[in-house]
């Protein structure tokens, strides 16, 4: 599934650094449970975390739409919004 086929109204679990671009987004997973992860380098951070829609993810990098598909359980990184989008295997730092 495209990240664009997900209602823009659509939940994201985020940090606030992302929120507010203080961090780039190196991280996008879909969690088992179907949530859609969005994190920087820093990884999840409950006392930092957020809600955001995707619609406000994709203005902050529209890159992040150039993961081509992404299933239940999966789970893309990179170094940074320069770098390629790299499928990692199911573990991940939603754990």
């Amino acid at each position: 599934m495209r990240l664009t086929d997900f209602p823009s109204n659509r939940v994201v679990y985020t940090t606030k650094f992302v929120a507010l671009k203080q961090e780039e987004i190196t991280y996008v997973s879909l969690d088992e449970e179907g949530d859609l992860q969005v994190l920087g380098r820093n990884g999840p951070d409950i006392k930092n975390a957020m809600l955001v829609s995707l619609k406000q993810i994709i203005t902050i990098d529209e890159t992040i739409l150039k993961i081509a598909n992404i299933e239940i359980g999966q789970a893309y990184e990179r170094d940074n919004t320069g770098s390629s989008w790299k499928l990692l295997h199911p573990t991940s730092k939603s754990g």
